[in-house]
């Protein structure tokens, strides 16, 4: 599926969103009522269009017709958790858990509420369950990522994040989190990783969004904003969290995180 690549960041999002958009569009022309060509529409808006509008009635008819799909449940938890509606999320995601309690993709969901629910021990208890059975699974790597650092644990966060980029055929940037957190510390590691990053990988999809997770992290509010209107130029997927996810709390002050908000329709 294009957005699934969009979204793992394996292609741009301009490359892979209209590649979306036009199958999905399709699927949609040629039988209306399909619960899977309705879903992939939903999701080209939610992903790559940044578009929440349709999402709450989109889902409301998902789970009419398919109340006891995996899949069906889990995507409606997450986009009620976009939109901040974050009790019926966690219902929703309890409910898959319910269903399909093996599912990777089903509990990397769940743990996703939970950051949202700000529940990061248990959290971090769902993401560690998940990578005793696949240590390289990269959003179970980043759901430690987002617990450790919330908890201010930030050597389990660093070495987290070194395993991640280490997956991802970055070598070069886990060296430099592991050797400049033992330096100077955890900031000052996240910038060097970030600078490094941006220099020998800048081109590659996903980069944006992770310059600007990383410099929210590391307290640099002016740079973090810098690449957060650069994501969202690029339609990155990632920017739908920005709106609950406790990791931009320190930027929600901000007018200029404010208007990125006002942008994507999501709550202030």
């Amino acid at each position: 599926m294009w957005l699934a690549r969009c979204f793992m960041h394996v292609l741009p999002a301009d490359e892979a969103g209209p590649k979306a958009k036009a199958f999905a569009l399709k699927a949609v022309e040629l039988d209306d009522t399909s619960l899977v060509a309705r879903g992939v529409l939903l999701a080209v808006r939610q992903w790559y269009e940044l578009d929440f509008s349709a999402t709450e009635s989109e889902c409301k008819r998902a789970l009419e017709l398919d109340p006891n799909g995996w899949g069906t449940v889990s995507g409606c938890s997450l986009g009620l958790l976009i939109l901040g509606r974050s009790d019926e999320a966690m219902r929703l995601a309890e409910r898959a858990m319910a269903i399909d309690p093996l599912n990777t993709e089903v509990r990397v969901i769940y743990a996703a509420n939970l950051l949202f629910a700000r529940r990061y021990d248990e959290m971090l208890t769902q993401a560690r369950a998940i990578l005793r059975e696949q240590p390289d699974n990269l959003a179970a790597l980043s759901a430690v990522v987002d617990a450790a650092h919330m908890k201010q644990q930030y050597a389990e966060a660093i070495a987290a994040m070194a395993v991640l980029h280490e997956s991802m055929g970055r070598p070069d940037i886990a060296a430099v989190l592991k050797k400049g957190y033992a330096e100077s510390g955890y900031a000052s590691a996240l910038r060097q990783a970030t600078e490094v990053e941006l220099a020998k990988h800048g081109g590659e999809p996903g980069v944006t969004m992770d310059a600007a997770g990383s410099y929210t992290m590391a307290g640099d509010r002016a740079r973090a904003l810098d690449w957060l209107e650069r994501a969202y130029a690029e339609r990155d997927p990632g920017m739908a969290h920005i709106g609950r996810s406790p990791i931009y709390d320190p930027l929600r002050a901000e007018p200029r995180f404010q208007a990125l908000l006002r942008q994507m329709n999501l709550p202030q």
